[in-house]
């Protein structure tokens, strides 16, 4: 799907969203290709406990799904909560499943795509879709055909992952995409799990910092809450009976593994929030402080697709936004 109609869809579900109920009719004399539009909103509660501490997370979650009359599906969520939102959208568009089969030569095929060596087919047609060669080529001499074994390659524009037995094993029994997959897959994409600049800006440096805050374990805390809340609406947009049947039909190869796809991946700063002011305290001398908390808004913004879904062109897009609270107090003498 080009990136112009792409961008079409979800602006038409951006509208569909924040529009009441009686625009509707409206808004599809504007789309007239709109077959069916679906809203629906839900409520849920994460805790998640980091060294002993209980943050618990409020989620609203806004959702709309959408078929147009061409068979393309667009499914999003706009899921938030004090200190995290997040805007998914999921493309899934009309294909006909034998444009992407495989046929069995009996000869193993191969091509390079994003800079890698692909395998495309193979004798008793055991290539399910096409993915990096794991067994003459990738990841190095030393694991080849090790289908137990993590890796990633970055090629030409994405990140390619390899997903164990392990893990496909588990996403099964447990019927869940793993939060390690996606933590690992953030991580290939990012480099590591980074917050932006966690660093106080140049603006601020007339504040001082509080000695002896948690921040470091609030902050393990709500990367820990949002890759929870990816997976979770990830699910949320599969169509098959369970995940578990999801996993089988587009993600699980031949030897039990899979691959999994991130790109256009993108984070930075995004703003900060000014919190009012918490107290007013003397605590020794003749000096006064007032204490304030300051929140530094982050995003991260990235692209995916598992297995098969590359090659259908169904795209998983985030655009994930979330806020660090520091607290500072200012000396007013």
């Amino acid at each position: 799907m080009k990136e112009k109609e792409k961008d079409t869809l979800v602006l038409v579900c951006a509208l569909l969203i924040v529009s009441p109920p009686f625009l509707n009719v409206g808004l599809w004399q504007l789309r007239p290709e709109v077959l069916v539009c679906l809203r629906s909103h839900e409520r849920i509660t994460k805790t998640i406990l980091v060294e002993g501490e209980t943050y618990t997370f409020p989620v609203s979650i806004n959702k709309t799904y959408i078929i147009f009359k061409n068979g393309t599906k667009v499914y999003n969520a706009f899921a938030e909560t004090e200190l995290v939102k997040i805007n998914y959208t999921k493309i899934m568009p009309y294909y006909d499943v034998q444009t992407i089969s495989i046929s069995p030569t009996g000869n193993l095929v191969r091509d390079w795509y994003d800079g890698l060596l692909f395998i495309y087919d193979c004798p008793l047609n055991t290539i399910y879709y096409p993915h990096p060669d794991h067994y003459y080529t990738y990841p190095d001499q030393d694991h080849l055909m090790m289908w137990n074994y993590p890796w990633n390659k970055t090629g030409n524009t994405m990140n390619h992952i390899h997903i164990t037995q392990d893990e496909i094993l588990r996403m099964k029994e447990e019927n869940t995409i793993l939060p390690e997959t996606i933590k690992g897959a953030l991580i290939s994409t990012f480099g590591t799990i980074v917050i932006g600049s966690i660093a106080v800006p140049k603006l601020l440096a007339f504040l001082k910092p509080l000695v002896g805050t948690v921040i470091g374990v609030l902050i393990v805390a709500i990367v820990t809450f949002v890759i929870w809340l990816i997976v979770y609406l990830i699910g949320g947009s599969v169509q098959t009976p369970t995940l578990a049947e999801w996993v089988e039909q587009k993600v699980e190869l031949y030897h039990h593994d899979g691959f999994m796809w991130t790109w256009s991946a993108k984070t930075g700063f995004w703003g900060i929030e000014l919190g009012p002011p918490l107290q007013y305290s003397m605590p020794g001398g003749w000096n006064w402080y007032m204490f304030f908390t300051v929140t530094f808004w982050h995003y991260i913004k990235f692209a995916c697709a598992f297995g098969k879904e590359l090659w259908e062109g169904t795209v998983h897009y985030f655009d994930v936004f979330f806020g660090i609270p520091w607290k500072y107090y200012l000396t007013l003498g």
